[in-house]
């Protein structure tokens, strides 16, 4: 396991903001991993800095958070001159894809894919990590099946099939395969005395994966080694059992979740900084007038299994009044927990898995519960979340949780891009002051532990994107949700089923008005037709507000989207 040392320095600067990092001021050529195109199992080259003396006075002190950082930016070397100028080395990493002994193993790790309650049960479900396709479907006991998304006669996408009776059938040619990936019925053999054999060998057998459910995820193992049940056995799903405590308000409902058009190492990134948060998701989360500068440090190692934490106060004015302290931890690979505390006793507990599909695009499962001491248990507040988790429908709840993906995808989706085609990748980031320290400490695990960049299936660097969407397409929530939740189609066509009716009887109501009434000196004298007119007026306005409504599960409105980002859009 590799881990980045501690050496503290005995210097701290003046002023807690601003934490001054001498060794951006040479950059030098962009490592080889930073490029675009760069073909897969190059080895990235020794990356020389210049000596770099520090132009800034010493402050009285300086925080050790520095110091952990320099060393992880660089592999920090000191080369004993007399001046104390410490030299910056790039070493020669391997690149992450799997080939050297020291890369962190992306595929041999559980992943979660989807929630449970948003699959359409009795159907197979398409499903997708590190850019390798899979198909899980549920056998008739309950158990859920997961396997490479192929079917071993033509190649044909399983997903695309049908489950009968537990197994899966393949829609070219239905071949039938079980749980354990078995083929046990060939159609074209049916009857004939070879069919048995036919079916019983390895080239009729699918490549099945391991899984298992927690928390209300369905979770995967992606790698195919022949001994991947053995190994998965040996990794447990880490726990968390405040999610299922009753005491933590939140814990009786279910993860919300988002395909992200954003790939997994911004996603990281931007959760690993909360300072964004009175900008970016003004008028969701707070406001820029509320915004503090904030404390940020390093707590600990960074070390390639248990990834970092970091400790930072709040970063609003209501929070540092509060004394709120946050710690804000990334375990690899694919979770980010944070415990936010308050000096009233309350705690909020935020879980955060984030699941690299393929370039440019990622899985958000989010979840948060929140503690209060028991004497604060009945309050209102927490009638009204027990409410929402235990009496109001997923497929109803599931609209009011997107509004800070849409706000982050504005921002993540253009950054993305802009990384790719940068010089030297991260490193023509500008951070300065502490805020950053928990993008800078992400990234430098990511250099030490993979090279800099995630492998995906086929060779593909995590930089080989799609073609960039517009704001305008980056708002549409039905390809980021509901397409993939059971519960928000389902709710979608309940909605246009009482549309369809209110339309319909507001319409013939309104035409029974007109046909019964009766036409005097041009006045219309109404008999029983005002009734019918405000029952088809009622009719009609709530078709109108379900069309709104209904809108949610569509498109965003375009006031979520940051205050700086161009009113006009294509």
């Amino acid at each position: 396991m590799q881990q980045i040392g501690q050496q503290a320095l005995d210097t701290q600067p003046t002023s807690w903001a601003l934490v001054p990092y001498p060794e951006l001021l040479s950059r030098g050529p962009a490592p080889a991993h930073c490029r675009p195109g760069r073909p897969v199992g190059v080895r990235r080259r020794v990356h020389r800095l210049s000596t770099v003396q520090a132009t800034v006075a010493a402050p009285a002190e300086r925080l050790e958070t520095e110091d952990r950082i320099q060393e992880a930016e660089q592999g920090l070397r000191q080369n004993g001159s007399q001046n104390g100028a410490k030299s910056f080395v790039d070493k020669p990493e391997d690149t992450g894809k799997g080939s050297g002994s020291d890369s962190f193993q992306w595929m041999k790790h559980w992943y979660p894919v989807a929630e449970i309650e948003c699959f359409e049960k009795g159907k197979p479900n398409a499903i997708e990590v590190l850019g390798f396709k899979f198909v899980a479907w549920q056998d008739k006991q309950g158990a859920w099946h997961a396997a490479r998304d192929v079917c071993p006669h033509r190649l044909a996408p399983l997903s695309n099939g049908r489950v009968e009776e537990g197994t899966i059938v393949c829609p070219y040619h239905a071949w039938r395969f079980d749980g354990s990936g078995n083929c046990v019925h060939m159609p074209h053999a049916q009857g004939t005395p070879q069919h048995d054999q036919l079916c019983d060998t390895d080239h009729t057998r699918l490549k099945t994966a391991p899984v298992q459910a927690k928390d209300g995820l369905l979770w995967v193992w992606p790698d195919q080694d022949e001994s991947r049940y053995v190994e998965s056995s040996m990794v447990a799903i880490r726990d968390f059992p405040e999610l299922q405590d009753p005491a933590w308000l939140g814990s009786a409902g279910g993860f919300a979740f988002q395909v992200a058009p954003q790939g997994w190492t911004v996603m990281v990134e931007n959760s690993m900084d909360p300072s964004h948060g009175a900008f970016v998701h003004s008028g969701t989360l707070s406001r820029p007038a509320d915004y503090r500068p904030m404390q940020m440090r390093l707590e600990g190692a960074i070390t390639q299994d248990a990834g970092f934490k970091v400790w930072h106060s709040g970063y609003t004015t209501q929070a540092q009044a509060g004394g709120v302290e946050v710690m804000r931890e990334f375990l690899p690979p694919c979770t980010v927990k944070t415990v936010q505390k308050f000096n009233n006793g309350n705690k909020l507990l935020i879980i955060l898995h984030l699941t690299p599909v393929k370039p440019g695009e990622s899985r958000a499962f989010f979840k948060s519960v929140f503690y209060m001491p028991s004497s604060r248990q009945t309050s209102a507040l927490a009638s009204v979340a027990r409410f929402v988790q235990t009496r109001l429908p997923a497929g109803i709840a599931h609209a009011f949780m997107h509004p800070i993906a849409d706000q982050d995808a504005q921002v993540q989706h253009p950054q993305e891009y802009a990384l790719k085609d940068s010089k030297s990748g991260w490193r023509d980031y500008h951070m300065p002051t502490q805020a950053d320290t928990g993008v800078r400490a992400f990234w430098k695990w990511l250099d030490m532990s993979s090279g800099g960049d995630v492998p995906y299936a086929g060779g593909h660097s995590g930089f080989d994107l799609p073609p960039q969407q517009t704001p305008d397409q980056l708002l549409h929530r039905y390809h980021r949700h509901t397409e993939h939740c059971a519960n928000c189609k389902s709710t979608v066509a309940t909605i246009d089923r009482i549309r369809a009716f209110s339309k319909g009887s507001a319409w013939l109501l309104l035409v029974y008005a007109l046909l019964s009434s009766t036409v005097t000196m041009g006045t219309v004298i109404m008999k029983h037709q005002l009734p019918a007119l405000v029952v088809a007026l009622c009719f009609a306005a709530v078709e109108f507000l379900l069309s709104r409504f209904q809108r949610k599960y569509y498109v965003a409105p375009k006031s979520v989207i940051p205050f700086w980002t161009p009113s006009k859009l294509p």
